[in-house]
C-alpha cells in the first residue's frame, strides 16, 4: 500500500510530463533539480507505480503515467482556479497586488505609486519588470499592461490608453550633430537600440526599416538605452511620457505617428471577481486618464536636475 499522496507532487509531475527533464521542470516551478526529482520518487512511491521512463534525452511517461496525466492536469487546473478565486472571498480591498509590465511603463507607474496607494492603502502594490507574457493564469502577475493583445481567451482586456514615441538625443550630441534634425540622422549619426532578441518590438523594426546598419550601442533594455542616449552614444527611438521628463535629453523629431501605440490592461477573467484587483483596474485606468497628454508627447516636461551637475 502506497502512503500519503502530496497535491504538491501532482504539479511537479504535470510539469515534468510536459516539458520531458527535470532540470526544465525546476526552472518554471523555480525549485531545485533534486527537489523536483525528490517530488516525482515521492509521487511513485504514493501511488505503487512508475510513471517515467528514463531515457538519455530526458524523461517520458510510462503507462502508469500516461494513465494518471490527464487526471492530474485536471487537478492542477481546478487548483488554479481556486487559488486565482481565494481573495474574491473577502469583501475587503486588501492583500498583494502585482503589475507587470516592460521598464519604461514600470517605471511611470513607480512615479505615481504614492497616488496609488494612497487610493487604495490597504493594498500592498508589486511592480514586476517583465517583457515577457506571464502567466495570469498561474498567479505570476495580477495584472499585465502591455502594448498588444495576447491570443488567450480567458484575459479580460481594457484599453487604457495610447503611447506616442519620437527620436530623442543627448543635448550635447545634437549640438555635435545638426543632422540629427533631418532625415539625414539614419545614415550620419550613432544609433542606440535593442538588441536582436528584441528586434521585433516597433521602435526597433521602425528604425531598421530606415538604416542599413544594426544600430552601433544595443541593450535589452529600455532605462539602459535611455542613459545611453543621455551619454550621447547616438540617437534612440523612445516613448515621449519617458523621454520628456528626462534631463540631458531633447526631442529632435515630431511625434512618429506609426509608432503611437495602444496600451492594454490584462487580467484573468477569474481575478475580476477579486475587490483590490477590481478597484486597482480603476485607479490605473484613472492615472492614464489624467496623465494622456504626457503619454502623447503632449505634456509639460519637468526639468529634473541632472545627476551630472
Amino acid at each position: 500500500m502506497g502512503s500519503v499522496m502530496n497535491w504538491d507532487d501532482v504539479r511537479v509531475f504535470c510539469a515534468v510530463a510536459r516539458l520531458g527533464t527535470l532540470s526544465a521542470a525546476a526552472r518554471e516551478l523555480k525549485l531545485s533539480q533534486p527537489t523536483v526529482g525528490r517530488r516525482i520518487q515521492s509521487l511513485e512511491e504514493a501511488l505503487s507505480a512508475r510513471l517515467f521512463d528514463k531515457r538519455p534525452d530526458g524523461f517520458v511517461l510510462a503507462p502508469a503515467g500516461e494513465e494518471l496525466l490527464p487526471l492530474a492536469e485536471q487537478m492542477t487546473l481546478s487548483a488554479d482556479v481556486i487559488q486565482r478565486r481565494r481573495d474574491s472571498f473577502s469583501e475587503e480591498l486588501t492583500g498583494t497586488l502585482r503589475v507587470s509590465t516592460p521598464e519604461q511603463m514600470a517605471m511611470f507607474l513607480t512615479e505615481h505609486l504614492m497616488g496609488l496607494k494612497a487610493a487604495l492603502p490597504e493594498v500592498e502594490w508589486e511592480v514586476a519588470v517583465s517583457h515577457v507574457q506571464v502567466n495570469l493564469t498561474r498567479r505570476e502577475a495580477d495584472l499585465l499592461i502591455r502594448e498588444c493583445l495576447p491570443e488567450n481567451s480567458s484575459l479580460i482586456s481594457r484599453k487604457l490608453g495610447r503611447v506616442a514615441y519620437a527620436i530623442y538625443g543627448a543635448h550635447h550630441y545634437v549640438e555635435s550633430a545638426p543632422q540629427s534634425r533631418t532625415d539625414a540622422r539614419f545614415a550620419a549619426c550613432s544609433w542606440v537600440g535593442y538588441d536582436e532578441a528584441h528586434a521585433h518590438f516597433g521602435s526597433q523594426k521602425w528604425l531598421d526599416k530606415r538604416r542599413d546598419r544594426n544600430p552601433e550601442t544595443r541593450a535589452n533594455n529600455g532605462l539602459v538605452m535611455v542613459e545611453a542616449i543621455r551619454q550621447g552614444c547616438g540617437l534612440g527611438v523612445l516613448p515621449c511620457y519617458a523621454a520628456d521628463f528626462e534631463s540631458g535629453l531633447q526631442r529632435v523629431s515630431p511625434v512618429i505617428p506609426e509608432l503611437t501605440v495602444d496600451q492594454w490592461l490584462l487580467v484573468h477573467r477569474d481575478l475580476l471577481r477579486t475587490p483590490r484587483v477590481r478597484a486597482a483596474i480603476d485607479v490605473i485606468a484613472e492615472l492614464f486618464k489624467c496623465e494622456e497628454a504626457r503619454l502623447l508627447g503632449k505634456g509639460s516636461p519637468v526639468i529634473r536636475p541632472s545627476l551630472d551637475q
